[in-house]
């Protein structure tokens, strides 16, 4: 066996056209203030940050700090808005460093996804979006990446399901977790990838107990921070109910289809170099930023995001080629 380790974290940023500046107590900048007040017929603001060039920048500036502060080799990132000055101001920040892939939701929706791989450590050979074609506009993205220095291949998936805000969107969130299991499975079996570790990264909108989670664990998902840590309910969200909620996870399988299979991509030409190697995942260690001392709570003075940052270090571990076992 030979081994190396790999870093994977999700953080869902909120969007500055989603994020409301008084739920965070931000002031509207008081040029400003009197040309909200009138746009909504003198009716009190509640004016997205989005309106606000100075105050999205300033905060996607401290984000990519904040982001930056820790290497990590895999980054999801959910609620990414698609402006295209936000786009160019992130990308001059992380392009250096990372190869960044995206996925924004559909019905006109301004947010979606986009994942980062550390440059140099994976050479992505397969890239796949899904749309859930539903009421939520909700979306996910799969990249299937080869560690250079290993050679195994891994299949990393981001993906921000829709809130239970009713019994619908309860239903629908079932519907999406199912489509993106299938989507997964559809994929694996295309390109004969049986024996291929999954991740899946994001923010699910519900805790571990809830039935989109079950749904994971009942086709071989296992909940790596809860894992790692043990703990089921660390605070890694304040919604707009107030609630402080962990809904944000990072998922893997190792193989379940029993002996690895010798497949490769339909794009790989043909070669010994190609054949897939018996690979697994085992979670050693975790960051949630902003820590709280004893790590559970949610971090009130934090307003970078209403979510925290979630990493967990994986072990991987794979067989030598056979010209060295």
């Amino acid at each position: 066996m030979e081994s190396t380790t790999m870093s994977v974290a999700t953080f869902n940023v909120l969007a500055p056209c989603y994020r409301r500046l008084d739920e965070l107590s931000t002031k509207v900048p008081a040029a400003e203030e009197s040309r909200v007040v009138q746009g909504n017929f003198g009716r009190r603001p509640r004016p997205r940050e989005s309106q606000f060039r100075d105050l999205w920048s300033a905060r996607c500036s401290e984000m990519c700090a904040f982001v930056k502060a820790d290497i990590f080799d895999v980054v999801c990132l959910q609620e990414f808005w698609f402006d295209e000055d936000y786009v160019a101001k992130f990308s001059d920040c992380f392009a250096k460093d990372y190869e960044l892939f995206s996925a924004q939701r559909t019905g006109g929706k301004a947010d979606g996804l986009v994942t980062m791989l550390r440059r140099g450590k994976f050479n992505v050979e397969h890239m796949q979006k899904l749309e859930f074609k539903d009421a939520g506009n909700r979306v996910a993205l799969l990249l299937c990446a080869r560690l250079a220095d290993m050679g195994s291949l891994l299949i990393i998936v981001n993906t921000h399901l829709t809130f239970p805000h009713h019994e619908h969107d309860r239903i629908l969130r079932q519907s999406q977790i199912s489509k993106l299991v299938d989507f997964i499975d559809g994929f694996v079996d295309r390109h004969g990838l049986e024996n291929v570790p999954v991740i899946i990264g994001g923010d699910m909108n519900g805790d571990h107990a809830d039935p989109v989670c079950a749904h994971l664990r009942a086709n071989c998902f296992v909940n790596s921070f809860v894992q790692v840590t043990g703990l089921e309910d660390v605070e890694t969200h304040l919604n707009h109910r107030n609630e402080r909620v962990f809904v944000d996870h990072i998922w893997y399988r190792k193989h379940i289809y029993g002996s690895p299979i010798s497949g490769r991509l339909e794009t790989d030409s043909s070669g010994s170099d190609d054949e897939l190697r018996d690979t697994h995942l085992v979670p050693r260690d975790f960051i949630v930023k902003p820590q709280s001392e004893d790590l559970q709570p949610w971090v009130d003075d934090f307003q970078l995001s209403d979510h925290r940052l979630v990493s967990i270090t994986f072990e991987v571990e794979a067989e030598l080629p056979r010209d060295q076992s």
